[in-house]
């Protein structure tokens, strides 16, 4: 494994170390992700990544796809606010983004296949088990026609963590931002390692658990902020 590249949302890059950090800790590591991205922000900056770096058989490209009801658009910048329904932008039928981003991750895979590079897919939630979407029938139709390549490959990391009502438990680290407190539900480090290690079935260092445990710790200091986003060290200057 010669060079690690993750891509995905915040999932993947937050304000801690992630899945993805852990697996390309101590390794020729570039964390592509964004928090908010959708998949076809995650799509565009594979095929950009690509161009620039030549993915190849020495190569292990990691995806976690988002959220399908994401729209990502360029106005002084990238602008990527998250899930369509917090926001007071008029959104297409829902279908729409099925499609869209169905052929995106559909398009992106045929791509990566080409390059001989090793492939670890996966996605934060899991559509074939969303009733509200099987209950559509035109987006039924639509996920059955790209199964192949957007069904989940494994658990996802939302079914490995997420439990009821965890964004009211008070066990977990809280936050503040903008001057308001919020519980963490997004996955912690140790429940990301435990995605790794049992889920992904990929074996993690010392250093790099050693990582996870000092995060840990430091997650729950009475006075954590969030205001610097865990990054790598290895970056790519996007084309746009």
């Amino acid at each position: 494994m010669s060079r690690v590249f993750a891509f995905g949302c915040s999932f993947t890059q937050y304000y801690y170390p992630t899945w993805a950090d852990i697996i390309g800790h101590g390794k020729e590591y570039y964390n592509c992700a964004r928090i908010g991205s959708g998949n076809q922000l995650i799509a565009n900056r594979i095929v950009d990544a690509h161009t620039q770096m030549r993915f190849t058989e020495n190569d292990t490209i990691l995806i976690m796809w988002s959220n399908f009801f994401r729209d990502d658009y360029f106005v002084d910048g990238w602008q990527t606010k998250g899930n369509i329904f917090f926001s007071n932008k008029e959104h297409y039928d829902l279908e729409y983004y099925v499609y869209r981003d169905c052929n995106a991750i559909t398009n992106t895979l045929l791509m990566l296949a080409n390059t001989g590079a090793v492939v670890i897919d996966t996605s934060i939630n899991n559509p074939y088990k969303d009733d509200l979407l099987i209950k559509d029938n035109n987006i039924k139709n639509i996920l059955e026609q790209y199964k192949t390549f957007v069904h989940p490959k494994q658990k996802t990391i939302t079914e490995h963590c997420w439990y009821p009502n965890i964004e009211q438990d008070k066990t977990r680290p809280q936050y503040q931002k903008d001057g308001v407190w919020h519980i963490e539900d997004h996955p912690l480090p140790a429940e990301h390692l435990s995605y790794v290690t049992d889920v992904l079935n990929t074996q993690v260092s010392s250093e790099a658990k050693n990582m996870v445990d000092t995060w840990s710790k430091r997650l729950y200091n009475s006075d954590s902020k969030y205001d610097t986003i865990f990054e790598s060290t290895k970056k790519i200057k996007w084309a746009l």
